[in-house]
């Protein structure tokens, strides 16, 4: 079946009409040899008992008057029959009287023959017919007669030879008639076929198929024919609508690179004007520093100086924090670490601490800070390391000082700013809230309105300054 199913159409509708008239040809044929048979066999044994009832009337005197030579001269009509190669007359009791053998193919052995009516049977390869014989509606005996089945053989022989002959020419003459008839139906099939093997290939709808026909395969090129003109058209809409497009992707094009170039144009002259400002920024604070040492170096007043020092201090800390923000290549995620060292190392430098005396530990945990956001931090952390160096540490005693920037518990949006020291520690009456000190004051406000944060103090070993705050909205620290 699935040798078939794999056939092209030609073939399978050869194959449907080869295989329809092989199963009609065996269907009559056997029919007919069925019906002809069985009538032969009818007639056969129509005539068998005609002759038997025949043989039987002409029989009548020699069993009257027991006369076997006429019996067996009126069984010897019988060689005229080629198929009877038996014949007997028996008693009344059904013992053997006389026989006849025309041809020496049977023997009978004298048994007793019961038969009280007519009898006609096929048994194996012959035929039986036995009659009984009446005088006066008595039985005077009984007649037997045996034929073989020769000519019905031969019969069958006959109508088996000729079966295949009608079937070999039936054939024959159906695959040649259903080779020729099969293009009515496949020629437009495989040609519809063609036609859309081509169309995938080249992709042109405008292509038809012509039909003269108006049966379901004219249907069938009509629908085709149809769905190629609206394919051909919508074929055509996207083609116009793809030049359209690229019409306006062109013309879009051109203006994003107008726009990209008067952008880099621009961008070019901020960068020159930001360099300018950065660079005038820079000096100014320089100036301004170079100035407060100058004031601090014409002052006697020990307090005075150590104000122009710390605020000279605050503004060379700023300075340097700008030329790290302008060095760095995304100005929303500034690194601290490289910028707290040389802070630290500046710090240290200017009160004359050396550098084995006090060890500065930073830690920030790889995270980078908004420009919003680091200012304070960079000004907090600057006066809390000031604090310590100056007061926790005194009579040039050694220490360490911890700088910490991280996550609150691995939280992201919240970020804590710790720096701590194991120095003598804050006095018992201190607090942040009654300090007087300009650096620490400076610190609670950059915490609480900047950072919009809290600060806290411990002071069980040495002093902790922790600074929680959140990070903007949109602006992400990184770990």
């Amino acid at each position: 079946m699935k040798t078939i199913l794999n056939l092209p159409i030609k073939w399978k509708m050869v194959c449907m009409l080869l295989i329809v008239s092989f199963f009609t040809l065996l269907l009559a044929c056997s029919i007919f040899a069925v019906n002809d048979l069985r009538m032969f066999k009818k007639n056969m044994l129509r005539n068998l008992n005609v002759l038997a009832e025949a043989v039987g009337k002409n029989n009548q005197a020699a069993l009257r008057f027991e006369d076997k030579e006429a019996a067996l001269q009126i069984l010897s009509s019988l060689d005229a029959e080629p198929q009877v190669f038996y014949s007997a007359l028996l008693t009344p009791n059904g013992d053997l009287w006389v026989q006849y053998m025309p041809v020496a193919k049977a023997s009978s052995d004298g048994r007793k023959v019961e038969s009280s009516s007519w009898i006609s049977e096929f048994i194996d390869d012959r035929v039986n017919i036995s009659r009984p014989i009446f005088l006066k509606d008595k039985k005077i005996g009984e007649i037997l007669i045996r034929a073989e089945l020769s000519e019905y053989k031969a019969l069958l022989t006959t109508y088996s030879y000729f079966g295949l002959f009608i079937f070999a020419t039936a054939l024959s003459l159906s695959l040649i008639i259903s080779i020729k008839l099969q293009s009515i139906i496949s020629t437009p099939l495989l040609k519809l076929a063609d036609t859309a093997k081509l169309l995938s290939e080249n992709h042109d709808y405008s292509v038809r198929v012509k039909h003269d026909t108006r049966d379901e395969i004219g249907a069938l090129y009509l629908g085709f024919n149809d769905m190629l003109t609206q394919v051909d058209k919508r074929d055509k809409e996207l083609e116009s609508y793809k030049s359209k497009l690229e019409e306006k992707v062109d013309a879009r094009t051109r203006e994003l690179l107008k726009t990209n170039i008067d952008l880099k144009r621009s961008l070019d002259e901020k960068d020159i004007l930001l360099s300018e400002i950065h660079h005038r920024v820079k000096n100014n604070l320089q100036i301004i520093s170079s100035l407060l040492r100058l004031h601090s170096n014409h002052t006697t007043n020990t307090e005075s100086q150590e104000i122009f020092g710390e605020c000279s201090q605050r503004i060379e800390s700023m300075a340097l924090l700008y030329e790290k923000i302008y060095g760095s290549y995304n100005l929303s995620e500034i690194e601290l670490e490289e910028y707290l060292n040389e802070l630290v190392i500046g710090l240290l430098s200017s009160y004359g601490i050396r550098n084995d005396a006090i060890s500065v530990n930073i830690n920030t945990h790889s995270i980078s800070l908004d420009i919003d956001s680091i200012v304070p931090c960079s000004l907090i952390m600057q006066e809390l390391i000031s604090n310590s160096v100056k007061h926790a540490f005194p009579n040039s005693s050694e220490g360490v000082i911890n700088v910490s920037l991280k996550c609150c518990n691995g939280n992201r949006d919240n970020i804590e700013l710790k720096v701590s020291d194991n120095g003598i520690g804050l006095p018992a009456d201190w607090s942040l809230f009654q300090t007087d000190t300009l650096g620490l004051q400076l610190v609670k406000r950059l915490s609480e309105d900047q950072l919009k944060g809290k600060i806290n103090v411990d002071r069980l070993e040495g002093t902790s300054f922790t600074v929680s705050f959140p990070l903007k909205e949109g602006k992400h620290g990184s770990s």
